[in-house]
């Protein structure tokens, strides 16, 4: 399994996406419906990661950033045939190594991981 930065742009993670949003809505209070659109993940503040498993697509990740210093995590959803392998820990393990886009752990409890310009430390 690889996990890429993804543009967008193809049919099957649009496809992925358009499942993970119609889910969401389904099982989400109205109040509640924070999931972001395939236009919306496109933005220049989110970056996002795919999940592949030859070609198939099994599982997503995404970044939003807030601000210079914080980040939300989007869009974690793994395919149902895979749930329940492994396969959601990827790409927050591998944002919270510090691999995706700069990205450094958050405290224990903090909802927001932390930004940092390149060769910072997180304390």
């Amino acid at each position: 399994m690889n996990i890429v930065v993804d543009d967008l742009s193809g049919p099957q993670i649009a496809e992925f996406l358009h499942e993970h949003v119609r889910q969401m809505r389904s099982i989400t209070p109205l109040e509640s419906k924070h999931a972001l659109d395939l236009d919306a993940l496109r933005g220049p503040e989110v970056t996002f990661w795919s999940v592949m498993d030859g070609d198939s697509v099994v599982g997503c990740g995404a970044i939003k950033r807030l601000d210079a210093v914080h980040a939300e995590l989007k869009s974690m959803r793994t395919a149902t045939a895979r749930k329940r392998s492994g396969i959601a820990s990827r790409p927050l393990s591998h944002i919270h190594r510090g691999q995706g886009d700069g990205v450094h752990p958050a405290e224990p409890g903090d909802r927001l991981g932390r930004v940092l310009p390149s060769g910072e430390e997180a304390v």
